[in-house]
């Protein structure tokens, strides 16, 4: 059987309602739209922590962060074992002993021990930021962003301490469009694909950083959209009662509670010359892949680690249960299209980050890793009646080190968010997408909050989670 080849392309901190296919009418994403055109867009995808580390790790493990271990980002030293996953195998080392080569390309948010690359000798990595940092030092170019970040409480061991995260402020990128890391890296992307043989599988798991914060591009994106002409959601700059008051202390909402809605205007117009940006860069890779006779054959997945607030509920960044952080664009190009008269466009379903290993070995025709918790979607490609998932759990426990946790329980219908400490949240999807009105809040709540506060909590028992609900 001859194995489709598999590319995977991933942005960082992307909001789904910036894509045309998702409804945005920013002119942004052609590329992205022209893929659409081609691909099954899933409109119910879910990831499973709102964070770079614990998010991308699920992905390639099928099991939650508090399964594989990488709660954090872990980014301090002490942190470190609570944002790694040890000793569990990936979809990467299955891959590669199915006979793939494993080209890993940009943003490494894949902290395992072992570590992956050493793992299988047909798995690589490439396009690293250290070595584009070493090409912009020999150019020349030196890149100042201080502007760009806020002092903000972090925790270490259960202490808290001041680091410095990216706030919403915009600064131009001093150099040219073409020596932006993510354009560099697509050049990178693409020289793997041009030495691929088409008779060989290629597995490319191309990770851009754009559209992650800081907000500074180069010009002509930087000033690409006018602030003034933006339509922005409604929830722009607007703190909603009945949402948890620990987000003004951490990150998401502590950096934003000082921004305008000038501000968020300005923000939210880098942010779009952003992604027009990385639309490019994806044009390249797709280029490549036409050119070199692999893209029939492949299959093809564009997605995003997690969302972005921007704004909304006056919160930056992600690092919540919210719509806009956990609720992500999802396209996937199964292999041999157009032949076998698949029907492409919309997927209503509840899919989650989870299930994409598993729906990626499922066409590949390889076992997926013992023990996931994920299982292929790929009943819901094929077949636009198929049923899909009754429920999604995600979970939050910090940023670089623990302290506020969160976990949610998604439903077609509701999500019921637990925020450990603080009183629940619940809202109905269907009437209130905005996730404006806490059902929980000054009245008695509906028996969905009940019904799904002791899901949430069996499913916490079930999987020996790292934090406990009370009865």
């Amino acid at each position: 059987m001859k194995r489709p080849h598999v590319i995977v392309l991933l942005a960082d901190q992307l909001r789904r309602d910036v894509l045309g296919c998702y409804g945005g009418d920013y002119g942004a994403t052609p590329s992205l739209d022209a893929l659409a055109a081609e691909s099954v867009r899933l409109a119910g995808h879910t990831i499973n922590c709102p964070l770079c580390v614990p998010s991308r790790l699920s992905i390639l493990t099928g099991l939650h962060p508090h399964v594989h271990g990488a709660i954090v980002n872990g980014w301090d030293e002490q942190e470190r074992p609570y944002g790694t996953c040890r000793g569990l195998p990936t979809l990467y080392e299955v891959l590669a002993e199915g006979g793939y080569n494993v080209e890993h390309a940009g943003v490494d948010h894949l902290r395992c021990d072992p570590p992956l690359e050493g793992r299988h000798e047909r798995i690589r990595f490439s396009g690293r930021r250290g070595r584009h940092e070493d090409w912009l030092k020999q150019r020349g170019v030196e890149v100042d962003l201080s502007a760009c970040r806020s002092p903000c409480v972090d925790y270490v061991e259960g202490r808290p301490v001041t680091r410095f995260y990216t706030n919403p402020t915009t600064v131009v990128w001093p150099g040219s469009a073409e020596e932006l890391f993510d354009t560099w890296l697509a050049d990178r992307m693409v020289e793997v694909i041009e030495r691929a043989d088409p008779a060989e599988p290629l597995a490319l798991m191309g990770n851009f950083w754009l559209p992650h914060c800081p907000l500074s591009c180069p010009e002509p994106y930087y000033s690409m959209y006018d602030p003034a002409g933006l339509r922005l959601p409604e929830t722009v700059g607007k703190w909603c009662q009945g949402h948890s008051p620990m987000h003004l202390i951490n990150l998401p909402g502590h950096v934003a509670a000082s921004t305008t809605m000038d501000g968020w205007r300005r923000a939210w117009a880098v942010y779009l010359g952003m992604v027009r940006l990385l639309d490019e860069c994806l044009a390249r890779v797709i280029g490549a892949l036409k050119r070199g006779g692999l893209w029939d054959d492949a299959l093809v997945i564009f997605g995003a680690d997690h969302g972005e607030m921007l704004g909304v509920h006056r919160m930056f960044q992600k690092m919540c249960m919210y719509e806009d952080a956990v609720r992500v664009p999802m396209l996937i190009k199964p292999p041999g299209l157009p032949a076998g008269g698949l029907q492409v466009g919309v997927r209503q379903q509840l899919t989650q980050h989870l299930d994409l290993a598993a729906t990626i070995c499922d066409y590949c025709d390889l076992a997926v890793m013992p023990n996931t918790s994920g299982s292929s979607f790929r009943e819901i490609i094929e077949d636009p009646a198929a049923p899909g998932r009754e429920e999604v759990f995600v979970e939050f426990n910090g940023n670089s080190g623990r302290s506020f946790q969160q976990r949610a329980i998604v439903t077609p219908t509701h999500k019921y968010i637990y925020n450990h400490g603080y009183e629940p949240e619940l809202y109905d999807l269907r009437n209130d997408p905005d996730e404006v009105q806490n059902l929980c809040q000054g009245q008695a709540p509906p028996p969905e909050a009940g019904r799904l506060r002791r899901r949430l909590r069996a499913w916490m028992i079930e999987t020996n989670d790292c934090i406990r609900m009370p009865d």
